[in-house]
């Protein structure tokens, strides 16, 4: 065994005696994420036996993708189309749906895996300093994968482990032992991660979107609570064809989802009007999109399967 595979199976062992479950009891894999540019996460995969590239985690989208350049290569046929969403910068188009004969992402075979074939060009130019070897982008893990197989994203120690009854089945007491504040998740029809939580008194649903760099509110928000703001640039998201969009930042002083306290999170505003964009429904009005900068700095824990999201006070004092 290389150090390396030692060092990740030690990290595994570990979660699992933290959590206060016999290894032996849960069968699983895992494949490990890394850093690329502007804080994407991404990980390796394999489609049908063929050479690794990567795949952006991006829990905001509820397809997997693959590109089309990668499909056309392995000859893979479509066996359905899908439509693109009103929130979607390709409202209107159609896509084809074609069907990976397996899908290995790290360790883990997800075996017949259907993707929707459409251009990923806005994420080919990402590069990272965590890899060296080839690093070609050709697709990305969406939600409907990491749910079907009950995934946890481990942000900080850069792995996603997965099981093939979709739920690993760690428990709750266990987390809280290890200094992690429990939020429950809801799965939506539409195929979005919610979590509930107030701001400055007004009650709002959030959405983890992993393929975020930042956490996004909408400028609605920031009125209804009040925060003072100043500007921050331009925000520019192209699968939702938001160009340029003004940006502002501020500091919330009352921010908690469900019991954990975010107060003097640093949060972002732009005018993306997540509610009328088709985003499906939510048990609350719709604040935005919780990203990787606050995920990461709170050591979060993403349970999908166990429809759990574990967070750590801030390591940023943001």
């Amino acid at each position: 065994m290389t150090r390396l595979g030692l060092v990740i199976l030690l990290g595994v062992e570990s979660l699992f005696c933290l959590v206060g479950i016999a290894r032996a009891e849960v069968a699983f894999g895992y494949t490990k994420v890394i850093f690329a540019s502007q804080n994407h996460l991404v990980t390796p995969v394999s489609v049908n036996h063929t050479g690794v590239t990567w795949w952006l985690v991006d829990t905001g989208a509820p397809r997997s993708v693959i590109d089309p350049e990668l499909a056309s290569r392995l000859g893979l046929k479509a066996v359905t189309t899908t439509k693109a969403g009103s929130h979607d910068a390709d409202r209107g188009s159609t896509f084809p749906v074609v069907l990976i004969d397996d899908l290995l992402a790290g360790t883990f075979h997800c075996g017949r895996t259907a993707c929707v074939e459409r251009s990923i060009k806005v994420i080919k130019d990402m590069s990272t300093t965590e890899w060296k070897g080839t690093f070609d982008k050709t697709g990305i893990l969406g939600l409907d994968l990491l749910y079907k197989y009950g995934a946890i994203i481990n942000i900080r120690a850069g792995k996603i482990f997965f099981s093939p009854t979709g739920n690993l089945g760690m428990s709750r007491e266990g987390y809280e032992k290890m200094g992690f504040t429990y939020v429950p998740l809801t799965v939506t029809s539409s195929g979005r991660l919610e979590l509930v939580g107030t701001l400055e008194g007004h009650d709002y649903s959030f959405f983890i979107d992993t393929g975020a760099a930042g956490t996004v509110l909408d400028d609605s928000v920031r009125a209804a609570a009040k925060i003072p703001y100043a500007n921050l640039g331009g925000l520019t998201l192209p699968f939702m064809d938001v160009k340029n969009a003004r940006l502002t930042y501020g500091i919330a002083t009352d921010f908690k989802l469900a019991n954990y306290d975010a107060k003097g999170a640093l949060l972002t505003f732009a005018p993306v009007n997540l509610q009328a964009e088709g985003f499906g429904r939510f048990s609350h009005p719709l604040a935005g999109a919780i990203g990787i900068d606050f995920l990461y700095y709170r050591s979060a824990l993403i349970d999908i399967g166990g429809r759990a999201l574990y967070l750590k006070p801030s390591t940023s004092g943001r």
